[in-house]
């Protein structure tokens, strides 16, 4: 390994800085460069045999290299484009002394258009790196591999720009190494992994608690509008039954008055007669 360029393409760099240090602390010539490609995912370790054995093995190193995907033009032509094209290179010279070797090796993402940021002072350098940078990549993973499931992520004919989103996202870390998500879990900065993981299981049950709250409230209201309709509906039948209890004393009232009018006005004649027979037989 003497005079070589030992270069740590892992999600995080704090960790693999301290033991790439550690083990070539006794040979200066050996240069250490950290880098996080975030090119996409990286082949699983279970596949990397077959890499190897399709590149001629490489002495047990997987060849990184731009790949390109076809499609058609506007016109009709075909075109290739480069998928690494505007993805982001991160790197950091933790212990560089061929400078122009170090700067080819990096020429590499240059010249595949890759956006190069050097970390160091405190812009993604090792410690910041791994506290943001390593954090989303690792939270990326964890969404994607929570959402690798056919019931969750249903295919359907027709799908929105999100859903596609999320589908890209599922397949991604389901078809990334298990071992570097391991990896971005065992030596994130402060547990932050752990953090984050039993931070989505409080906000889940969070969220489970509002749907039953809304759940419940929505009920609740609904059996108050039925209560207050049934209360409603009763004061309009008692209304209804003395309106109608009130028409019929009415009724009654005008028959009784009806029936004994006559009954007066025969008396009335009698009484009249009497009084003019009587006079009648004064006069004689």
């Amino acid at each position: 390994m003497s005079g070589k360029l030992v270069v740590d393409i892992g999600p995080l760099n704090d960790h693999p800085k301290t033991i790439l240090l550690n083990a070539f602390a006794n040979d200066p010539t050996i240069d250490v460069l950290l880098t996080n490609p975030l090119l996409g995912m990286l082949p699983k370790e279970e596949n990397k045999t077959k890499m190897q054995n399709k590149n001629g093995n490489n002495g047990g190193v997987t060849v990184m290299a731009p790949s390109y995907s076809s499609g058609g033009g506007s016109d009709g032509t075909s075109s290739s484009s480069n998928i690494w094209e505007g993805r982001q290179m991160i790197y950091e010279r933790s212990r560089v002394a061929n400078i122009q070797r170090c700067d080819k090796y990096l020429k590499i993402f240059e010249n595949a258009r890759c956006e190069i940021i050097e970390g160091g002072g405190g812009i993604a350098d090792s410690d910041t790196h791994d506290i943001t940078i390593g954090d989303a990549e690792f939270m990326t993973h964890m969404i994607g591999r929570l959402l690798d499931d056919r019931e969750l992520l249903t295919p359907t004919p027709i799908m929105s720009k999100e859903y596609k989103e999320l589908n890209k996202i599922s397949q991604l870390a389901s078809n990334g190494s298990f071992d570097r998500f391991y990896g971005m879990y065992k030596y994130s900065k402060n547990d932050s992994a752990k953090k984050r993981i039993k931070k989505l299981r409080d906000n889940l049950a969070s969220l489970e608690c509002e749907l039953a709250a809304r759940g419940a409230y929505l009920s609740a209201k609904q059996e108050m509008i039925k209560g207050d309709r049934q209360k409603l509906l009763a004061e309009t039948r008692m209304l209804l039954q003395e309106l109608a209890k009130s028409d019929s004393s009415s009724d009654n009232d005008d028959t009784v008055n009806t029936s004994a009018a006559p009954a007066n006005t025969a008396a009335t004649k009698k009484k009249t007669a009497t009084t003019t027979e009587k006079i009648d037989d004064d006069k004689e």
